[in-house]
């Protein structure tokens, strides 16, 4: 579980809740399990087909209306992904879909 109790209010401040999400992100480890929706499997897929982006960096376009997903839980899918491929364990009808990390 991330470390996040409001990922769009945290995200606002990222650098303060940074050290926290890369200690918990350190631990994570191959055959864990991620229950994900649509916006986070779209977002990870951007990531690992282009790591140079930076989910850190300010937008011009962004909004603090939540929508999609937060800086913060963009910025560990990011993270995740330069690691670990996801494998489809279970997906169910209502957009969210169960991931096994599997090293790449």
């Amino acid at each position: 579980m991330l470390p996040l109790s409001d990922p769009w209010e945290d995200s606002l401040v990222p650098d303060q809740r940074l050290d926290d999400l890369n200690e918990v992100l350190g631990g994570v480890g191959a055959g864990e399990l991620m229950l994900l929706d649509g916006n986070a499997l779209e977002a990870f897929g951007v990531y690992r087909r282009d790591p140079s982006i930076d989910p850190l960096a300010v937008d011009e376009d962004q909004t603090i209306v939540p929508s999609g997903l937060a800086i913060l839980q963009q910025y560990a899918l990011a993270e995740i992904g330069e690691s670990y491929r996801l494998e489809t364990v279970a997906r169910g009808e209502d957009d969210l879909t169960v991931v096994r990390l599997v090293p790449r």
